[in-house]
């Protein structure tokens, strides 16, 4: 056996980013690194996207849902143009709904009654931040029509079968959506304008979002129930009652794709508590619900396609793929594989699922990846270690075998090399409830990078790494936490750190970021006070590096822009600090070209193999 390429990871690999049902059929947003784009393609084999070089939302910079298909018409998002475009079955090719302009769309909803399309826009044609808000688009195309605005940001809209009603999702700045979006029932009238508007969930001191409709008119909607966000039904007298209560999260409000579906008779749930995930199916007679018997570690996305539920999902040894298990009881089959069949299945095991003590109380979580080998030479000396933090920094805890766009932080392609890998869900994680996402509030910089610590010595504790060769490794929010690490207090405790496009400069951070976290440093830092943002920027603390650092940085990132990274580079140069700085042409805010992708891992690997010889 022999370490794993990184070219293996990437080619020939796939990413999915949307999974949709229309009938029995499914179809999905395929990403493909090779080619540097995403298609929309069907079950059947239709591929869509190709004659508009791509699919993807940029709304919101982050992206929202860029696809639909209704009766086997397609619309989607085209990535370059950002207008939406649609097919039917029919068409030889694909017409433009919306005008060429600076206009964004995402999260598409047909309004069969009045032949609309329900989408949000983001109106970038003006000076100063962007406006959201929500627009109807004919079916035939033209010029969009305001339906609602005012409020900061808008998500999900949903117009009820009968066309009388649509639901939809809100919040206002400062807050993020996991704090307090609302969603919003409004009356329409014939023509399709809201008469009413009223909240039925959210806003306060709790969130809700993804409200769908059931074939009956029943309005479903992710809910904050005792700290978790579980499904609820509205019911006939307005109240809200959860269809399925535990303690996890069945999904996140804002613009993530739905993590529940509903139909006449049922609905299904990807559930995800600190155990892990569960695929679930709930009667909506009488709320009874069952788990389906599916043995992955990761399930996403699942979508109710006839007598099938139809879903995202990954194993240790697969990476996400669609999958599909009969209602009735038959087996799990995929529908489409990621790829990698080319890599080892010597080289994949299970992660370890690590509970570590907290400080100030509590616990953080992690997945441990065991090197191949278990020791990385003949020495008897416990292996290197990398410490992977993950964006967000309110985000999920990757798992599964991670291929194409997913290979930056695949967990084989170093474990084939003898290091240990170890995912850390630091506080602030998504999947742990309220109490443990916002435990990160006011601390990031600090508690993230605890986190990172204590976990990383609790691997060295157990004799599982060595503490003289521990690397941390990180992109958006979880550079921050590299850069925080290596001028904190514990710095020591790593010997070399990898920036993938992080932040830098609060202050810089601050003004400079785009309008959907234009506020989010009040919550994860404190109001605004340009001395103090400055006191804890790791910029501000150079002098203290001591550690190697490795900064990887797409040149049209707009979220984290170079200046961030390449101002700390000249720092430490200046200093005379081992650093090394690349910026790749072409990639935003994450990398997407398997070349770049490639070329990133080995230079980290290189990296590495110069700092941490120990």
């Amino acid at each position: 056996m022999s370490a794993v390429p990184a070219a293996a990871l990437t080619e020939a690999s796939l990413g999915f980013a949307e999974l949709l049902a229309d009938g029995d059929e499914a179809w999905w947003v395929e990403q493909r690194p090779t080619e540097g784009r995403s298609l929309l393609v069907s079950e059947s084999g239709r591929t869509l996207g190709e004659a508009t070089d791509g699919v993807g939302s940029r709304v919101h910079e982050y992206g929202g849902v860029a696809a639909l298909v209704v009766d086997g018409t397609a619309y989607w998002v085209d990535e370059p143009t950002q207008r939406i475009w649609a097919q039917r079955p029919d068409e030889p090719g694909p017409r433009a709904l919306v005008p060429d302009d600076a206009r964004r769309y995402a999260d598409l909803d047909l309004d069969r009654l009045r032949g609309r399309l329900l989408a949000v826009c983001e109106d970038h044609r003006g000076a100063g931040p962007p406006e959201n808000l929500l627009v109807a688009v004919p079916v035939d195309g033209g010029e969009p029509v305001p339906v609602a605005r005012g409020r900061d940001f808008y998500a999900n809209p949903r117009t009820a079968p009968d066309g009388s009603q649509l639901a939809f999702s809100c919040w206002d700045h400062p807050w993020m959506p996991w704090d307090a979006a609302e969603v919003h029932l409004a009356e329409l009238d014939a023509s399709g304008e809201v008469t009413a508007d009223r909240v039925v969930a959210g806003g306060g001191s709790t969130s809700a979002g993804a409200p769908q409709w059931s074939p009956d008119g029943r309005l479903h909607l992710i809910a904050e129930r005792d700290g978790w966000w579980n499904l609820h039904v509205l019911g006939a007298d307005g109240e809200l009652a959860p269809l399925l209560a535990e303690d996890a999260e069945h999904g996140v409000p804002g613009l993530e794709r739905a993590s529940y579906d509903v139909d006449a008779h049922r609905a299904v749930v990807a559930s995800l508590s600190p155990a892990g995930y569960r695929l679930v199916v709930v009667d909506r007679a009488d709320s009874s619900a069952r788990s389906l018997d599916v043995p992955l570690i990761s399930v996403d996305q699942p979508r109710l396609a006839g007598d099938r539920v139809v879903f995202l999902g990954a194993s240790a040894v697969t990476a996400e793929s669609v999958w599909a298990v009969d209602l009735g009881g038959g087996g799990l089959r995929q529908v489409r594989t990621a790829g990698g069949g080319h890599i080892d299945a010597a080289e994949l095991a299970e992660p370890e699922s690590l509970v570590v003590p907290a400080r100030g109380g509590g616990t953080t979580y992690g997945l441990y990846y065991r090197p191949r080998g278990g020791r990385a030479d003949d020495a008897g000396r416990p292996a290197p270690l990398v410490v992977n933090v993950h964006g967000g920094p309110v985000g999920r805890q990757s798992r599964g075998l991670r291929l194409g766009g997913a290979a930056l932080s695949a967990p084989v392609y170093w474990t084939s090399r003898g290091y240990g890998f170890v995912d850390v869900a630091y506080r602030g994680t998504l999947g742990y409830g309220r109490e443990y996402r916002e435990a990160l509030y006011g601390r990031w910089g600090t508690v993230d990078v605890d986190d990172c610590v204590d976990v990383a010595r609790h691997l060295v504790e157990r004799d599982l790494a060595d503490p003289r060769r521990i690397a941390i490794r990180g992109g958006s929010a979880g550079g921050w936490t590299v850069l925080c690490a290596a001028t904190g207090a514990d710095a020591g405790v790593f010997a070399a750190g990898t920036a993938y496009f992080p932040v830098s400069d609060l202050v810089a951070l601050h003004h400079e970021t785009h309008k959907f976290e234009s506020t989010f440093d009040a919550q994860l830092v404190g109001p605004y006070d340009p001395d103090a943002y400055r006191a804890r920027s790791p910029l501000t603390h150079v002098d203290r590096v001591r550690m190697p650092l490795l900064f990887l940085q797409g040149a049209e990132d707009k979220v984290c822009p170079p200046p961030q990274s390449e101002r700390f580079v000249a720092a430490l140069r200046e200093r005379g600090r081992p650093v090394d700085y690349h910026c790749y042409d072409g990639e935003g805010h994450g990398f997407d070209q398997a070349a770049h992708i490639v070329d990133a891992l080995e230079r980290e690997e290189s990296f590495y193999a110069e700092h941490l010889r120990g």
